[in-house]
C-alpha cells in the first residue's frame, strides 16, 4: 500500500534535494524503470529494460542533474500510464517519496540532519545522518575537521559541504550496501 503526497513545500524541496544526491548509476536504474513502464507496458522480459539501462549508463551527454530532474518530473506528477496510476506516492507514514514506478527506490522528505562536535584539539567535526537506499534505515557518518566549511559564527555552509560529500560512498552498517 502507498500513500499520496500531501507534504509541505519544505518537504518537497528536501525530497528534490535528496533525489539530486543519488549517484548517477542509481538514477540510470530509476529512469530505465520509468521508461520500461511508459514505453513497454512494464514488461522486463524482452530485454527492453536492460537496453535502456545500458543506454543511460553509456551516455556521455546526460549529467546526474539532468537524470534527477527527469526522475523528479515523472515521480512528482500523478499520471495514468498504460491503465495504472503512478507518481506522487510515498511509503506508509509518508516519510519517503517513491521515485520509481515500483516503489523500490525512495528518498526522504526531510533534509539530512547535520550536527557538529568540538574536538579536544579545537577542530570541529560534522556528523551527518544518511539514509540507505537499499534498506531505508538511517545511520550517522562523521567528518573530521570541517571548520573550513563554517563561517565566523560557526554555521556550516551546507552548499560547500554538500559538494564535498556528494561523491563519497558510505556503506550501510545494517545491510552492508552502499548508501
Amino acid at each position: 500500500m502507498s500513500w499520496g503526497w500531501s507534504h509541505t513545500e519544505e518537504a518537497y524541496a528536501a525530497a528534490y534535494a535528496n533525489l539530486h544526491r543519488l549517484d548517477y548509476d542509481t538514477l540510470c536504474v530509476i529512469i530505465a524503470e520509468w521508461d520500461t513502464v511508459i514505453f513497454n507496458e512494464g514488461d522486463h522480459l524482452d530485454g527492453y529494460y536492460d537496453k535502456r539501462l545500458a543506454m543511460y549508463r553509456k551516455s556521455t551527454v546526460l549529467t546526474r542533474e539532468m537524470l534527477a530532474d527527469e526522475v523528479w518530473l515523472l515521480c512528482s506528477e500523478s499520471q495514468e500510464i498504460n491503465g495504472s496510476w503512478f507518481g506522487q506516492t510515498c511509503d506508509n507514514g509518508g516519510f519517503n517519496a517513491r521515485v520509481c514506478p515500483h516503489g523500490c527506490h525512495t528518498v526522504p522528505f526531510s533534509e539530512p540532519s547535520l550536527e557538529w562536535a568540538l574536538c579536544d584539539d579545537g577542530t570541529v567535526d560534522t556528523v551527518i545522518e544518511l539514509w540507505c537506499r537499499e534498506c531505508g534505515k538511517s545511520h550517522e557518518e562523521r567528518y573530521s575537521d570541517t571548520s573550513c566549511y563554517r563561517d565566523e559564527s560557526g554555521t556550516l555552509d551546507r552548499n560547500a559541504f554538500n559538494e564535498v560529500i556528494q561523491d563519497d560512498e558510505f556503506v550501510c552498517p545494517y545491510c552492508g550496501e552502499y548508501c
